[in-house]
């Protein structure tokens, strides 16, 4: 069938009709049987009904080419690809559609069904409209989707792709990993088998990496994981985030990541995880597992509670500070402070820095190391080691009964601590307080004064000199010490 006119015709393909050409006016063709369709110059339009037997492909379908105007097809089958130079596609059916365009710029537009869009090559325009549609979409596609025109999903297998507005879902197809961004919405992003990158961004969003080493930003206490394979990571500026917490279902999430520069509480799980904290005085407590955390800069507080954990402090990262119950526990390079918060007892040691520690209700040893460090014992009957003339040793009255070894020449006892050993053998000089003390030498020459106080004073070895001023004080000597 052939139109002669050249001002556009409205041409019918019949049950025998093979092909419907059109001239160069604005044509409007009409195939309900016909196998192929030329509209030729002019801006065509195409009816494409049901019963149509061609795929648009091969040498059958609609054909146009290069400059020949701006086409229009309106469908009425189930599934349907445009050739090339056809410019624009629509939907006619009401239980859903699969439209696809060609290598040309194309805008297709669904209709009220759930409908799947593919714009094919070249930068298309898929329109959606009402119904749970599904977009394909390369690089250079635009979808334009209205507020409550149901719930929608973009499948995409470019590397970076961010969801307009009005838009739901998100699926990575690529081999490789991508980076999934969401938008405003409550969304439901699903990564590859690579290593992925998910942002969800506004709204309670539901994601899932899949397999690979997948990375997470979470930015809403509602945002939900699901991953359960490779070493998977969440970033987060929420003041609070717990990796093993109700913010997920059915994750196995290693590293945790703050990004705020206000400070956040970073949690960690039963597994060995790697925890960093932002720029603000962050406190990190990596649970169960042997966990490495990284403060970064701000004053940060880590919660230590198995001997594995590891702490990284670069210097000049602000005063950091340990919170632990272990037994025992040497602070590692560039912290400053350490807080024992055991009952039972603990070891505490410090590093080549002034330190500040405190023990708990505890029997504990606190060990300031290099520096001039600051120690706290609290309850308990507790033992300091003072190594530099300007260690600090702080304690109440009725505190316990406290001990000071002490390795410097020459050591006076601060207030409420009652006893001091001297652990040098050149011979120290030992001076107690208002207590009754027990101050005790070593084999050197020492000179023991209890100062205030029925103090005991014993000397042992090396030739020792006692001052006694009260007379309460007991010296205590054996035969051949000197």
């Amino acid at each position: 069938l052939r139109g002669l006119l050249t001002t556009g015709q409205d041409l019918s393909g019949g049950v025998d009709t093979i092909v419907v050409y059109g001239n160069i006016g604005n044509d409007t063709l009409r195939l309900s049987f016909a196998a192929s369709a030329y509209g030729g110059l002019g801006d065509d339009t195409y009816y494409i009904r049901s019963g149509v037997p061609f795929a648009a492909t091969g040498s059958r379908g609609i054909f146009e080419y290069a400059g020949e105007g701006v086409d229009t097809a309106y469908i009425s089958v189930a599934n349907y690809t445009l050739n090339d130079h056809v410019e624009n596609m629509i939907g006619m059916l009401t239980t859903g559609q699969t439209l696809t365009g060609g290598s040309t710029d194309n805008v297709i537009t669904g209709n009220i069904g759930n409908d799947t869009l593919n714009g094919g090559g070249g930068a298309d325009t898929l329109i959606g409209g009402l119904g749970d549609d599904t977009y394909i979409v390369d690089a250079l596609d635009t979808i334009i989707e209205n507020p409550g025109e149901g719930t929608d999903t973009v499948r995409t297998s470019i590397a970076s792709y961010t969801l307009s507005a009005n838009l739901e879902n998100l699926v990575g197809t690529a081999a490789s990993g991508q980076w999934l961004i969401g938008n405003e919405l409550a969304n439901a992003i699903t990564g590859t088998a690579g290593n992925d990158i998910i942002d969800g961004r506004a709204g309670a969003d539901a994601m899932n990496g899949g397999a690979g080493n997948d990375i997470y930003y979470i930015d809403d206490i509602g945002d939900t994981l699901q991953d359960a394979s490779g070493v998977d990571e969440v970033r987060t500026a929420l003041a609070t985030y717990n990796l093993g917490s109700t913010y997920y279902t059915g994750a196995i999430i290693e590293n945790l990541t703050g990004i705020s520069a206000t400070g956040q509480y970073l949690i960690g799980t039963h597994l060995a995880n790697i925890i960093t904290g932002g720029i603000g005085g962050d406190i990190i407590d990596g649970r169960d597992g042997a966990d490495t955390m990284i403060g970064g800069e701000g004053n940060d507080r880590y919660l230590v509670d198995i001997a594995g954990d590891v702490v990284i402090e670069l210097a000049g990262q602000g005063i950091d500070e340990v919170v632990t119950a272990l037994g025992s526990y040497r602070l590692g390079e560039n912290l400053e402070n350490l807080i024992g918060i055991s009952s039972s007892g603990q070891w505490l040691a410090g590093n080549a820095l002034s330190n500040t520690l405190t023990g708990g209700n505890g029997n504990d040893v606190l060990e300031g190391g290099a520096g001039v460090d600051s120690m706290w014992g609290n309850g308990g009957n507790d033992r300091y080691l003072v190594d530099d003339a300007l260690d600090r040793v702080h304690e109440q009255a009725g505190g316990g009964t406290d001990e000071v070894l002490s390795y410097i020449a020459s050591y006076r006892l601060e207030a409420n601590v009652e006893n001091m050993i001297g652990m040098l053998t050149t011979g120290q000089t030992l001076i107690g307080n208002e207590l009754g003390n027990v101050l005790t030498g070593n084999s050197g020459n020492d000179v023991l004064d209890g100062a205030a106080g029925a103090d005991s004073l014993w000397g042992y070895e090396g030739d020792d000199i006692y001052y006694v001023d009260n007379s309460g004080d007991m010296v205590h000597e054996s035969s051949g010490q000197g």
